[in-house]
């Protein structure tokens, strides 16, 4: 169950939990975009063919110039081989759907990440790519609620208390069969991420751990964890080498 990956980096969102004057995908952990700190960790894996980032056509001349703007450090020059698609939808399954089908022909596995997970560890990303294919349809990382978990009403009041077992939340990078996500996104269009699709189209999959760092920054205090993240990280870890298995085009050449 081996062949190509194609890595789709979903950036088509406007964040607007987030309360930032931008897009949040855009907007910097210590000088550097979340979008392209995501975009890094997929880039510098050798299990990885391709890297798109998919963002709207709005956004599309914001996010090449962020991208070209980091591929003048050393750290980041595997990003080089990225490219910025203007796919961006109304929902983010109908965004990694057109994604999917503009990237994917040549490829046998579609990889899903967040676009706001800036610290992708090649551990956690080698670790859901052995399990997918091992798996033949898809594998993707949950961790288990830690957690009390309630249910407040619009006054603020806990009216129900949920028990957490069993429950887990879900992480990116997704990993599936690329036709077999192509299908699922079709057929679920307003889905929350790629794992509900292809539970909903009937297919099974595997599960991996996560990784507790692998956070998705969301709220305004998101971010002053994520600075905190990427004081503690070390590079060997998290940012890329200058060799990448990627060949393809720059991002600029991408958005001509």
């Amino acid at each position: 169950h081996r062949g190509k990956i194609a890595a789709i980096v979903a950036a088509g969102g406007m964040g607007v939990r987030a309360e930032c004057a931008q897009p949040k995908q855009f907007a910097a952990v210590r000088g550097v975009p979340l979008f392209v700190r995501a975009s890094a960790a997929l880039a510098a894996s050798s299990h990885v063919s391709s890297v798109v980032v998919a963002v709207h056509s709005r956004h599309l001349a914001q996010a090449v110039d962020l991208l070209n703007h980091a591929v003048e450090s050393p750290d980041y020059s595997a990003l080089r081989a990225v490219r910025v698609l203007p796919a961006g939808k109304e929902t983010r399954a109908q965004t990694v759907a057109a994604a999917v089908r503009e990237t994917c022909e040549d490829h046998d596995w579609a990889l899903v990440h967040d676009a706001a997970r800036p610290f992708l560890s090649a551990e956690l990303l080698s670790r859901i790519v052995d399990a997918a294919r091992r798996d033949g349809v898809g594998a993707a990382p949950f961790l288990p609620l830690a957690e009390a978990l309630k249910k407040i009403d619009d006054r603020g009041r806990v009216v129900e208390d949920i028990p957490r077992d069993g429950l887990f939340f879900a992480q990116t990078p997704q990993m599936f069969r690329a036709g077999l996500l192509k299908q699922a996104l079709a057929q679920n269009p307003t889905v929350g991420d790629e794992c509900e699709a292809m539970r909903r189209a009937g297919f099974q999959f595997q599960t991996v751990r996560g990784d507790p760092r692998n956070v998705k920054v969301t709220f305004p205090d998101d971010f002053a964890l994520a600075e905190s993240l990427a004081d503690s990280v070390t590079n060997s870890n998290f940012i890329p080498d200058s060799n990448s298995s990627i060949n393809s085009e720059s991002a600029s050449e991408a958005a001509a």
